[in-house]
């Protein structure tokens, strides 16, 4: 098999706060910091297809094996996220939360949040 064409291993860091400080420490330029602090929060779609695709294939995002504790929070953050109790989320309770979760608990929906905690640290630190 031919292994050059083939991606790196995903990096495994298991936690929102892990993946933002690596990602800012060694993969945020200059000009890419300049990037978020010039865009609203809202048009962070913008960045889909460039530094999420980025993220998705570098980062392992929603493998529940991997990055358990991830995943969890981010299932709490949708639910909170569509005004409901988070707290109400037990391995029982979960089928009820299954049209919200579907769709949303994939790699798309967690590299976009990366990318919204990314914009909002980078504009809290600059504009304090």
């Amino acid at each position: 098999m031919d292994k050059s064409n083939s991606l790196p291993p995903k990096q495994i860091i298991d936690s929102f706060e892990g993946l933002v400080d690596h990602i800012m420490q060694y993969h945020l330029d200059d000009g890419m910091r300049q990037h978020f602090l010039d865009i609203e929060e809202k048009n962070l779609f913008e960045f889909h297809w460039s530094f999420g695709m980025f993220i998705r294939n570098a980062y392992e995002l929603s493998d529940t094996e991997k990055v358990p504790n991830l995943v969890e929070h981010y299932k709490r953050i949708l639910i909170t996220e569509a005004g409901e109790d988070p707290d109400l989320l037990t391995s029982e309770s979960e089928p009820l939360y299954y049209f919200l979760l579907t769709g949303l608990l994939g790699d798309d929906g967690l590299s976009r949040h990366i990318l919204k905690l990314i914009w909002r640290r980078l504009n809290t630190e600059h504009r304090g």
